[in-house]
């Protein structure tokens, strides 16, 4: 109950993040902690870094989620007699701005993507990124000044 009551909500805004789906990411969490919950019970010790433990088996889940889903392009949808709904201008250029990195974001491979999110999503530091992914922080801190860097390139071309 106490790793609940700890880690829940930043293992639900992580699973956010990557999915972009509240009910997906709800049910990541819950899965995460059943299967935390069924290993202690199972194995009959504690676990060494709950926090890590936690990201791994949420990791996991959302990319059996990302493996199972069918992704549908737009294309398929407008066949399908789907109708894109007119909007007014109702975003604000924050909105707009927003709903643009979200989309550059999904384009980066995984690492990039899931450091960028433990460190300005969860607000990990980078020597706690380096723990949860088994790397040196010097590596970590490379790759968020790379991956911020191709996110500012890409937000203006």
């Amino acid at each position: 109950m106490e790793a609940y009551d700890t880690y829940a909500d930043v293992i639900f805004r992580h699973s956010l993040m990557r999915l972009s789906d509240r009910d997906e990411a709800k049910d990541v969490t819950q899965e995460t902690f059943l299967r935390y919950w069924k290993y202690v019970s199972t194995e009959g010790e504690a676990v060494r870094n709950v926090r890590a433990f936690l990201y791994h088996v949420a990791n996991n889940l959302i990319i059996d989620h990302w493996r199972k889903k069918k992704a549908e392009s737009l294309d398929d949808l407008l066949e399908a007699g789907f109708q894109v709904a007119e909007r007014e201008e109702e975003n604000t250029d924050f909105e707009v701005e927003a709903a643009n990195v979200i989309l550059l974001f999904k384009t980066f491979p995984d690492r990039e993507r899931d450091t960028l999110v433990l460190r300005y999503v969860d607000d990990l530091s980078v020597k706690k990124i380096a723990e949860l992914m088994g790397e040196s922080e010097n590596a970590v801190s490379v790759r968020i000044h790379r991956a911020l860097k191709k996110l500012k390139e890409k937000l203006k071309g």
